[in-house]
């Protein structure tokens, strides 16, 4: 129901699963997806906890309410739960890169570029861990760092978002001869309404409508 968008109806069953199961962990947990997935994130997290407290250790429980302090805003207990997390998995790229954005949203950029650069190292593949390491990268005004960390994911990833944020940086440098290859890249991203993470001023030609419609709507 809730990938129906039927959120009232998932919610309502839910409410009475967990009615007539009190101490069904699952009935928790599932409970806990729906609320938050319907924004009603103290409610929300209330059932993620009562989840963990009838079953101590659940890492999908662990997992959702980290996931929902961090959708709210609530970046030093997010990292918390995230660090329990990890001292359980080991080196788990997803939480990593959670634990990167908690830490970067709460301005501790050291320590978030330390778990960014560990969740790629896990998952070469992952883009945002690249995007995050060269944020703060380009935070400190470590231009060629920053260069060189987008080139090397956009190389094992092929991200658009990557691939955009490389041409402001190609721009910003004045390397016209890379930039217009990345524009050239770029620009079956923008006809294809991909998140090319940059804006129009960085292709090299005006864009036609269409091309501005799919741009708008990535």
């Amino acid at each position: 129901l809730l990938e129906q968008r039927k959120g009232n109806e998932a919610l309502a069953l839910l409410h009475g699963a967990a009615a007539m199961a009190p101490h069904d962990p699952d009935c928790q947990f599932n409970l806990a997806r729906a609320l938050q997935f319907d924004g009603q994130w103290n409610a929300a997290n209330e059932a993620y906890r009562e989840s963990l407290r009838l079953s101590p250790g659940n890492l999908m429980a662990e997992k959702g309410l980290a996931a929902s302090f961090l959708a709210e805003g609530r970046y030093a207990e997010a990292a918390e739960c995230l660090r329990r997390i990890l001292s359980r998995t080991g080196e788990d790229a997803e939480s990593l890169l959670a634990l990167g954005k908690a830490l970067f949203e709460s301005g501790e950029l050291d320590e978030a570029e330390t778990a960014a650069r560990r969740a790629s190292e896990q998952s070469p593949s992952l883009p945002a861990a690249w995007l995050l390491i060269a944020t703060i990268q380009a935070m400190r005004g470590d231009a060629e760092a920053c260069l060189a960390t987008l080139e090397r994911g956009y190389a094992g990833t092929q991200d658009s978002a990557l691939l955009g944020m490389l041409a402001m940086q190609y721009r910003q440098l004045c390397d016209w001869s890379k930039w217009r290859r990345a524009w050239q890249a770029l620009l079956p991203c923008v006809d294809a309404g991909d998140d090319a993470g940059s804006p129009f001023w960085l292709l090299c030609q005006p864009t036609t409508p269409a091309q501005q419609l799919n741009y708008t709507r990535a």
